[in-house]
């Protein structure tokens, strides 16, 4: 892999941003797991297929609550960070966040369950507005580059929400109640980003008005695109599933995809955060090709540490689900095994999207996303009806290998590379290992000792390259000066 010199600023972005990013994403995400763990624990399986079957109707609108704001507006507040983008971004989510809440109350209601069901519903939409929203804060830290400010609030909210779960849970035994004190904790997480907007200068010029909100619209409609096919992605096939198979299995299959899966993902989302200013403000003037080769660089390090995480969860799957969940979660062990390779595909094509927005061509990403998304809507009804929860893994499969195909496609054909670089081959190794190793734990039939280690001696033998280069860059940055 190309070597680079003079990657001082993205090393420390990598390091010292992501792992503050990393480490308040693990306390919200650790009291999550916590309460899934608790849920599961206390209330069983069943209980908590009716809590993600609410969740996931709810969170096939909360792309309204996302809309693919926040990036933008940290892009444009890094370029500008006395100008007025918290504020002017802060209107389009506003808005959109009351109208993603009024489709969700159309949708329970329009949707055939019990009435305990739709309350849960409701409530659990008004949670993800108000929690999302509260989250709109982090755009002024992210842009100061005060990620340990962020860390401290995400650590701060987490514990709160964490709080009121367990009192609801063991005071009541029930969801509904849980659901009642999560939306209370996430209103209460508002107070920060009130202060922090008083703080923030007025929208003025050209963007006041109804005229500035269109404008905003538009720079954030490509992200949001983006944020509907991952809203579809983890919550259509939840629903569609409540329709053929048990609640108990719903239970088992929303663990594997929102809690293990989500938390694997969890530092591609900081590592692209924490480099979005550095090239934001480098690419200000225009590409070049030392930006090009560093972000490729970049690229080939952040895909590799995907590709060791999500072949390390699968080595060990059965055993994590049983450890965290109990053994009734065991049977979801070969399901996070396929989903894991899904994993390694969003570590494909994240830093692409990246790419193409910091180039001003997020429009390019909406299309691609845009055909993942029909592909979806249309495979998940035709296949999980017939295979049950594997049909929903088979489509999340396709959904995701057209996204990584599109935005290969569209990065290597404009975006300003030669196609003889040798971090694209380092990719083709990289992702040849991974799919080779999972392919074996999959297929190999028991997933013993000796399985294990054929799946981990082939990806060695394929990504050693950019393994040793990982862990060479890692030491590099770290030794003491």
């Amino acid at each position: 892999m190309q070597r680079v010199t003079d990657s001082n600023d993205l090393s420390r972005a990598l390091l010292k941003n992501t792992a503050w990013g990393v480490l308040g994403e693990f306390a919200t995400r650790g009291a999550k797991i916590a309460q899934i763990i608790l849920m599961a624990r206390i209330l069983g399986a069943g209980e908590i297929g009716r809590f993600n079957y609410a969740l996931a109707i709810a969170g096939l609108f909360s792309v309204m609550f996302d809309f693919g704001v926040a990036t933008i507006a940290v892009r444009e507040l890094s370029r500008d960070p006395a100008g007025p983008a918290l504020r002017l971004y802060g209107r389009v989510k506003l808005l959109s966040s009351v109208v993603g809440v009024l489709l969700v109350v159309g949708a329970v209601l329009l949707t055939p369950m019990q009435l305990a069901d739709r309350y849960l519903a409701f409530g659990l939409g008004f949670y993800l507005a108000f929690n999302d929203f509260s989250a709109y804060v982090v755009v002024a830290y992210r842009a100061r580059g005060e990620f340990w400010r962020e860390t401290a609030w995400r650590v701060g909210i987490a514990a709160m929400q964490l709080v009121a779960f367990i009192g609801a849970l063991l005071l009541t035994h029930q969801v509904i109640w849980i659901v009642v004190a999560l939306v209370a904790a996430a209103i209460l997480g508002l107070a920060p980003l009130i202060g922090e907007w008083i703080r923030q200068p007025l929208v003025s010029g050209n963007d006041v008005g109804i005229g500035g909100i269109v404008k905003a619209i538009r720079e954030c409609l490509p992200l949001a695109g983006t944020v509907l096919v991952g809203t579809v992605y983890m919550n259509f096939d939840v629903v569609i599933l409540g329709q053929y198979v048990g609640m108990e299995e719903v239970g088992w299959y929303s663990v594997v995809v929102k809690t293990i899966f989500s938390l694997l993902i969890m530092p591609l989302h900081y590592l692209q955060l924490a480099t979005l200013p550095v090239f934001a403000a480098e690419l200000g003037g225009g590409s070049s090709s030392a930006t090009n080769n560093r972000w490729l660089c970049g690229f080939v390090l952040s895909t590799t540490a995907g590709a060791m995480i999500m072949l390390g969860t699968a080595v060990v799957a059965n055993e994590l689900l049983t450890l965290m969940f109990g053994s009734a979660f065991s049977a979801a062990g070969p399901v996070l095994v396929a989903y894991v390779l899904i994993g390694f595909l969003f570590y494909l094509y994240t830093p692409l999207a990246q790419w193409l927005l910091l180039q001003g061509r997020q429009k390019w990403s909406l299309f691609v996303q845009a055909l993942a998304m029909a592909a979806n809507l249309v495979l998940v009804p035709l296949w999980v009806p017939r295979w049950g929860v594997w049909g929903a893994v088979l489509a999340a499969a396709a959904t995701h290998a057209i996204i990584a195909i599109g935005h290969f496609i569209l990065v290597l054909h404009a975006g300003g590379f030669s196609r003889r670089e040798e971090g694209w081959w380092s990719l083709l190794r990289v992702a040849i290992g991974v799919t080779l190793g999972i392919s074996v734990l999959k297929f190999g039939g028991g997933g013993g000792a000796l399985t294990k280690c054929v799946a981990l001696t082939l990806f060695l033998v394929c990504a050693h390259q950019e393994i040793a280069e990982f862990f060479h860059h890692t030491y590099l940055r770290i030794r003491p000066q």
